[in-house]
């Protein structure tokens, strides 16, 4: 069958269910993931050339270090989002406009049905430290030195 000649489906969800933007649907006997997240580098003045990683647990990825982030809700701004992921995650306030979009990674992994837009913003936490708010997810934050001959190294400033 030609997908491009197939009428996509529609899939009503109550409205608890799409406060994250990330949803599973069912068509032509397959089930289907699609989602839009978030990835946050904070770069912080009191450990210059660094970023803030957490080491993942109970989740994708057990074991490896990752950026703050998460799901974008339904209305909500990219530099909302990183604002809040952060917040939620390592209690470092972020002002939205300190926080700005650098690039796009568009995962598709047609033979797992998966699909996954993740946008990465860019901020500065200042003075701050981060705390460890969910300790179920994460065992723990630490500024990373990132390595500046990397071809996707970050920028040195926001500004």
């Amino acid at each position: 069958m030609n997908l491009l000649q197939t009428e996509p489906s529609r899939i009503l969800l109550p409205s608890n269910k799409v406060k994250d933007f990330r949803i599973t649907g069912v068509w032509d006997g397959s089930e289907h993931h699609f989602g839009c997240g978030i990835g946050v580098y904070i770069l912080s003045d009191k450990h210059p050339n660094c970023v803030l990683l957490g080491l993942r647990r109970g989740s994708t990825g057990e074991g490896t270090w990752a950026l703050p982030g998460g799901h974008v809700e339904f209305g909500e701004e990219l530099e909302k989002t990183a604002v809040r992921e952060v917040y939620e995650e390592t209690g470092i306030e972020i002002e939205p406009s300190n926080a700005k979009v650098i690039y796009w990674d568009n995962a598709i992994d047609l033979d797992k049905n998966y699909h996954y837009v993740t946008g990465f913003v860019v901020c500065n936490a200042g003075e701050q430290e981060p705390t460890n708010l969910e300790p179920n997810k994460c065992d723990g934050w630490e500024w990373r030195k990132w390595d500046q001959n990397a071809p996707d190294a970050l920028p040195e400033s926001i500004s």
